[in-house]
């Protein structure tokens, strides 16, 4: 998503003060009250319980699947609960960063000593010149309440939940966390298509709850990854495997149905960058995940529907690429921010020409330096894997994470989001490759024990239910 999604505003433009008003609405209501009394219970247990940051994780990743289309040759609206939730989709996410951020402080730091990398920070100065530039160009709501969700992600994600990566117990149950999350995705798009076929699938693409085809399948893709990352820490003779393997399977399904050429790429990149030339491992995955894809196409044939769309090379992107590179032509040093007051700053389609276009020069040389420091911060990462404090799986989803979103990112203006799943990532990718970077640094073996236990996982998923 780019970065024309408003804080707390739903994509068909509500505004703050009409989502208040819809608040104390639904308050009045026993469907409103009830619901509101489950989401602060959930609240306060995240605030106060060990466990309770992997639960709002998982809340919080669950809720970025949500969007709309404002389309009006397609009506998008969902069933009634799935409608609700997406409604409050984002006040939920929001308020969920917000309980990773009271956590922080009940958090002993335990042997780490450091928990933001430098690609962390230089991200986090990126997004915060693009909103300032948008504040300077008179779009201040937007700006504003980005730069307190983009703090809310910084204190919430890399020093909330960051800090508590102890061991390698506690990058597997966040991550573990995020599989349930996919599970909630998959569970709410086969409801809908059950429910409300005509609205999930458009012109015979596939974009559910998330909204539209390119969204649904970048999710998709990024909760492959995850999966792979779960599947691959399982025992083949445990259930969990399985569990993973057919999500894996419908998820690669559903990348297909979207027809998203980008989602499909991305997820190949994270692919061949977590497996690489492991081909074992790659042919128990392909075995075990591409039975359950084989068995979801033969159960969704309308899935391939446009499955031409991947081999016809039709260019839906070099017209609007040139666009971006003339913007660029025109004021080379500080980009067109400001420039145009009659309409919205649109950061779509690359993130790369979008920044050159938008803020120039001069953003495009922090844009340069955060890529570095990532791919830095990556290949640290990769070279330290055979660290026994962790395991190869831990670095080989930082590498492959960050792969994935930098080749997106030439597709869509990821970086250039407010509140997305890829910003939401990125921040979560990077606080695990703090701690791994932490511990290579540490005497092998020597790692204090976990602070959030695996067994974590059976509150979250009881929680969830």
């Amino acid at each position: 998503m780019s970065g024309s999604l408003f804080f707390l505003g739903q994509a068909d433009g509500s505004t703050v003060v009409n989502l208040i008003q819809i608040l104390f609405t639904n308050l009045s209501r026993p469907s409103g009250f009830l619901p509101f009394i489950a989401v602060l219970i959930t609240f306060f247990y995240t605030i106060g319980s060990k466990r309770g940051p992997l639960l709002a994780v998982s809340i919080v990743f669950f809720t970025l699947c949500f969007g709309y289309l404002d389309s009006s040759f397609f009506d998008n609206t969902l069933v009634g609960p799935l409608q609700a939730l997406r409604d409050s989709s984002r006040p939920l996410t929001v308020i969920f960063l917000f309980s990773l951020c009271l956590s922080a402080p009940r958090t002993d730091r335990g042997w780490r000593t450091s928990f933001v990398l430098f690609a962390t920070l230089a991200f986090y100065a990126f997004q915060s010149m693009y909103l300032l530039r948008l504040l300077l160009a008179g779009e201040s709501a937007r700006s504003i309440l980005g730069i307190m969700t983009d703090g809310l992600l910084f204190v919430g994600i890399v020093y909330g939940l960051g800090r508590r990566i102890q061991s390698q117990l506690d990058v597997d149950s966040i991550l573990r966390a995020l599989s349930i999350a996919s599970a909630l995705f998959l569970a709410c798009n086969i409801i809908q298509l059950g429910f409300g076929y005509g609205q999930a699938v458009g012109q015979g693409r596939f974009m559910g709850v998330s909204g539209n085809p390119q969204l649904a399948g970048f999710v998709s893709a990024v909760f492959v990854l995850v999966n792979c990352y779960s599947y691959s820490r399982s025992s083949f003779k445990s259930w969990m495997s399985y569990y993973h393997a057919i999500q894996i399977g419908l998820l690669l399904m559903l990348i297909v149905w979207s027809a998203s050429r980008m989602s499909a790429l991305s997820a190949a990149v994270g692919l061949m960058f977590f497996y690489r030339l492991r081909i074992g491992k790659i042919l128990v995955f392909g075995i075990a995940s591409g039975v359950v894809f084989f068995i979801a196409l033969a159960l969704f044939p309308d899935s391939l529907a446009k499955i031409d769309r991947f081999t016809s090379g039709v260019d839906t992107r070099s017209a609007v690429w040139a666009a971006r590179i003339d913007d660029f032509k025109s004021n080379p040093l500080f980009g067109t921010i400001g420039a145009q007051n009659d309409q919205e700053v649109n950061a779509s389609e690359s993130s790369y020409l979008s920044t050159a276009a938008l803020m120039g020069i001069t953003g495009l040389l922090l844009l340069a330096l955060t890529v570095f420091s990532m791919v830095t911060s990556a290949i640290k990462c990769w070279l330290h894997r055979r660290c026994a404090n962790f395991s190869t799986e831990s670095a080989d989803i930082v590498v492959a994470g960050i792969a994935m979103i930098l080749f997106a990112s030439i597709f869509e203006g990821f970086f250039l989001g407010i509140l997305s799943m890829a910003v939401v990532f990125l921040y979560l990718l990077l606080a695990i490759a703090a701690y791994l970077l932490d511990a290579a640094s540490q005497p092998e073996d020597e790692a204090e024990p976990s602070d959030l236990e695996d067994e974590a996982v059976g509150t979250i998923e009881a929680s969830v239910q």
